[in-house]
């Protein structure tokens, strides 16, 4: 049951779902690359927020296309 994943409320079909240790590894990055501007709850310090009311409303694409 391990592999089995489950979409994520508010995803699309088709988004990509982390596994936990994909979790684990983005959360390690923000904390590295993005935390410092975006602050540790991403609520924004000097950068702007990327609260979940934003970034899922911008959806996926955005998103990826941004960070890449």
């Amino acid at each position: 049951m391990k592999d089995v994943q489950v979409e994520q409320p508010g995803t699309k079909p088709g988004d990509p779902v982390l596994t936990p240790e994909e979790f684990a590894k983005a959360n390690e990055i923000y904390f590295q690359r993005c935390a410092g501007c975006h602050g540790v709850l991403r609520k924004g310090a000097t950068g702007k927020p990327l609260t979940t009311d934003i970034t899922k409303k911008n959806g996926y694409e955005y998103l990826r296309d941004f960070i890449t």
